[in-house]
């Protein structure tokens, strides 16, 4: 198993994940993860590494969401695995039990 990291920026993963790069999405997932499950410990995520799979799921169908944005690469990411905890904590708090 080689441990070789893709070279390219975070902008050019995100719009190689936007044409439904996978390898750029498992490339971003490395460099995210952590900061991601960060996020989900936050937000009291009661299955903080479920949480990240789903998050980069969306974030695999809505990529095409960055070229439209203004923000760093890095911002947007991170916006995108937070605002996924957000929706999924106050999905949860709606939830009866």
């Amino acid at each position: 198993m080689t441990n070789v990291q893709d070279p390219r920026t975070d902008d050019v993963l995100l719009h190689a994940i936007a044409q439904q790069d996978t390898a750029a999405l498992a490339e971003l997932c490395r460099r995210y993860a952590g900061r991601g499950l960060s996020l989900a410990y936050q937000h009291q995520m009661p299955d903080p590494g479920q949480a990240m799979e789903d998050a980069f799921a969306v974030l695999f169908q809505t990529a095409q969401g960055f070229s439209r944005s203004s923000l760093p690469a890095e911002v947007w990411t991170l916006g995108m695995i937070h605002r996924h905890c957000v929706a999924l904590t106050a999905s949860t708090a709606r939830t009866p039990g």
